[in-house]
């Protein structure tokens, strides 16, 4: 809290707090302390069990338009609109299925890629599925195997783009770098951090995205290796100047002696 108080120090009062949770059969459960991996670390007593329409709970949540589909598939005598707990079972398959979707459309040579989950044609592929699903759960397994292939194309991609560098070659680097300045000297993950970026980012930029569909998909990884290794060349000259950047970065976030050591009067810049 200290970070948030500002300046009213001398007018804050800290008194205990309570916990908020919907008034439904696992909430209870939980807090009887008898059931799951886990114990309630609160007592009783702290929390206020709130009434909640399940309907309005998950409808404004993401891919909640899914889980009409999975339930329509079990046709259980009990609906999600009128279930938390059913409620909570069939989301749990939707947000499964926005993994699986994410999965089998997201680039195989990520980098730096923010995929926003297309919630029309997330909708579109469930209801298209239903049609041969033989239950919710059936229709989340099959999406996924459907998607493995996918994913083991992203591996190998993985594996040919893969920084070619390792953890002695950059601690003799580093040494080598920093020689007497010790005190400045980066560690080993902010150096393989920062050239791991810069060699996803060169790959990135000479090869595009490489999607999941691609149809030469064995052609286009031995391209994607002969690349790495044209960008591997530039390794050693990257690694001094990543080093060298990371030393002149720590040393301007150093007080001056005008600070006098107290850190409150540290700048955002340095803080």
């Amino acid at each position: 809290m200290t970070g948030l108080r500002g300046e009213l120090i001398g007018e804050i009062e800290y008194i205990p707090g309570i916990f908020l949770s919907p008034d439904y059969s696992l909430t209870h459960l939980m807090l009887r302390g008898h059931r799951g991996i886990m114990r309630a670390t609160v007592r009783p007593s702290e929390v206020i069990c709130v009434p909640v329409n399940p309907a309005a709970f998950f409808a404004p949540l993401p891919a909640a338009n899914v889980m009409s589909v999975l339930s329509g598939l079990d046709r259980l005598p009990i609906s999600p609109a009128d279930s938390l707990l059913a409620g909570l079972y069939y989301f749990r398959l939707a947000r499964a299925t926005v993994g699986c979707w994410l999965d089998g459309v997201k680039p195989l040579l990520l980098y730096n890629d923010k995929v926003e989950v297309d919630e029309s044609a997330l909708l579109t592929e469930a209801e298209t599925r239903a049609c041969v699903a033989r239950s919710a759960f059936d229709l989340v397994l099959a999406w996924d195997s459907d998607v493995e292939a996918v994913r083991a194309r992203r591996v190998a991609v993985d594996q040919v783009t893969g920084l070619p560098v390792v953890t002695r070659d950059l601690r003799n680097a580093i040494a080598a770098v920093v020689g007497e300045d010790a005190e400045h000297a980066p560690s080993i993950n902010q150096v393989r951090r920062r050239l791991g970026s810069w060699f996803r980012g060169e790959i990135r930029a000479a090869a595009g995205p490489v999607l999941p569909g691609e149809p030469n998909f064995q052609e286009r990884l031995r391209e994607l290796a002969n690349l790495s290794a044209q960008v591997a060349k530039r390794l050693p000259q990257q690694t001094t100047l990543v080093i060298q950047e990371l030393i002149a970065a720590s040393a301007e976030r150093e007080p001056d002696d005008t600070h006098n050591g107290n850190p409150d009067l540290i700048s955002s810049d340095g803080g």
